[in-house]
């Protein structure tokens, strides 16, 4: 996603009686491919879109696995190709293969933990049509101290949300919409206080109030495409993902689906 600063000469007029002349030539400049030169009779429309406050970590797979959040995340990539994204972009994605256990790795950090009474969100574009339970990404820990977070599809295609604290494991229930179909969807798993909600493109697909917010922090790694229980690796996820958003906030219904309405 590009942040837009646009350098404007003329002010328009803000009434029907007032006509000024505006310039036909604009600028601009963006956060990462520099200034770029456009004529206003060519232009339809312009869309100004920004990521949603709390962004901690980034992954949209452009040619690797760095983390464009600012924060310097990034990625290890054990196996995983790169491949085309929902849009047909080349080397913008990529693909796991289960049966030779590839994942992404993420080195512990305590940007990526939640503490006691804060929220998490965790989004993730994922193409697949594997028929087995399976893991998308998770940052967990099942033995003392327990906390974490991760992101399962079930064996009938539906994603749930789970993650223990320190009081007990939690779970959003499963989506009422499966993903099992080999076409790209978008799945959002959240912490707001003590309810835990799974969506899928951009609608909520089940919720469940679990009645605590206690910590969920942990010095495990963040695994895309597997978890990590004891120590060993299992869910290995099969197919392909895209865009990996980690937030340290709840994200609003209108924030989820300008996510998915993301060019």
């Amino acid at each position: 996603m590009k942040t837009f600063t646009i350098i404007i000469a003329v002010i328009a007029a803000i009434a029907c009686a007032l006509t000024i002349a505006v310039a036909d030539d604009w600028m601009i400049v963006t956060t990462d491919e520099g200034a770029q030169q456009f004529n206003l009779a060519n232009v339809e429309s312009i869309t100004f879109s920004r990521e949603p406050d709390g962004l901690v970590a980034y992954y949209p797979f452009n040619g690797n696995a760095d983390d464009e959040s600012g924060n310097g995340l990034h990625g290890s990539v054990r196996g995983a190709t790169l491949t085309r994204d929902r849009h047909g972009n080349a080397n913008s994605a990529y693909h796991f293969i289960a049966a030779n256990r590839t994942t992404i790795d993420v080195a512990d950090n305590g940007l990526l933990d939640t503490g006691d009474g804060e929220d998490v969100t965790v989004n993730v574009w994922v193409k697949t049509n594997a028929n087995q339970e399976m893991t998308i990404a998770a940052k967990y820990r099942s033995v003392p101290p327990r906390g974490g977070f991760y992101f399962v599809c079930d064996a009938n295609g539906d994603p749930i949300w789970c993650g223990r604290d320190r009081n007990d494991a939690r779970d959003s229930g499963p989506s009422d919409v499966g993903i099992f179909d080999g076409e790209w969807h978008m799945v959002t798993g959240m912490r707001q206080g003590t309810v835990w909600s799974v969506w899928v493109d951009g609608q909520m697909g089940n919720s469940a109030d679990v009645g605590s917010s206690a910590a969920m922090d942990n010095d495990e790694i963040l695994v895309i495409g597997c978890h990590i229980d004891v120590g060993q690796r299992a869910g290995y996820w099969e197919g392909d993902i895209d865009d990996v958003r980690i937030f340290n906030c709840a994200l609003t219904a209108d924030e989820i689906m300008a996510l998915f309405n993301e060019e």
